[in-house]
């Protein structure tokens, strides 16, 4: 189809008086591309941190009948084993939470779900807070199994967590997944900057833990204020009702077979 045909005469106006012109709501001081970049260091927090500590695990671990000193030489069964059960009790539960969320996560509202498993990673956290100033000393069997279960239940909404916040990503233009996995890396950057200025102040043990989650739940607290706020955002509720892919298809010339000149564009443009 010729361009002329598509375009009419040139004094012809481009819009009729009646029609009417839909704009697209704006992302206002980039609000929600930093929540999303926010969101992203979030999500690694519940496996990362806890790992971070490890002198404090190495102390709560450790022979209590040598005193308060770890042995770095004559490790006990416990922080032999720490590490490895701590892999496998994190990389489990992750991967069952995967496959169930993939058949039933849909019959949950993303706002719910979201909220209801970031809540429940910020009270894990404050639990394993409260139990750093505790005397474990004579039960270290039983706190390792605690400690352990608590794991468990940690990554399961963690990754129910991670998993709604990559699938509220895709659903906007993709700077936005772009910001959040950006978000992830600088979250374990974050973790090894922490880690070194605890190396280098040369805390007690049970400091470092509480330096360690104390920033987690802060970490944490932040991502929940941060997702809740953008619930409120024209911007963030418009592409859960219209999502970028769907923008994204729209028809163009090539699709309805017109050529387009770009002299004609520009002779247009000029008038």
């Amino acid at each position: 189809m010729p361009a002329d045909e598509v375009f009419g005469e040139s004094d012809e106006p481009l819009l009729t008086p009646g029609a009417s012109i839909h704009v697209l709501p704006v992302d206002k001081g980039s609000f929600v591309k930093y929540v999303f970049f926010l969101l992203g260091i979030v999500t690694l927090v519940p496996s990362l941190y806890p790992m971070t500590a490890s002198d404090y695990w190495m102390y709560k671990f450790r022979n209590a009948t040598t005193g308060p000193w770890v042995d770095p030489s004559a490790k006990t069964t416990l922080q032999t084993n720490f590490f490895a059960a701590y892999g496998v009790f994190t990389s489990l539960p992750a991967l069952a939470t995967i496959c169930v969320t993939m058949a039933f996560n849909h019959r949950v509202q993303q706002k719910l779900r979201n909220i209801i498993s970031l809540c429940i990673v910020i009270v894990l956290f404050v639990v394993l807070t409260v139990f750093v100033k505790m005397d474990t000393d004579n039960w270290q069997y039983g706190y390792f199994l605690f400690v352990m279960c608590t794991i468990i239940v940690l990554n399961v909404f963690a990754t129910w967590f991670q998993g709604g916040v990559v699938g509220l990503a895709s659903l906007l233009p993709q700077q936005y997944m772009h910001s959040c996995v950006i978000g992830m890396a600088a979250g374990g950057l974050l973790a090894s900057i922490i880690q070194i200025f605890a190396i280098a102040w040369h805390p007690k043990p049970v400091v470092s833990g509480l330096i360690y989650f104390s920033c987690a739940i802060a970490l944490l607290l932040l991502g929940l204020l941060g997702f809740l706020a953008i619930q409120r955002v024209e911007f963030f509720r418009y592409y859960l009702v219209n999502p970028a892919e769907s923008i994204q298809n729209i028809i163009t010339y090539d699709d309805l077979g017109i050529d387009v000149s770009v002299l004609v564009l520009f002779r247009r443009v000029w008038r």
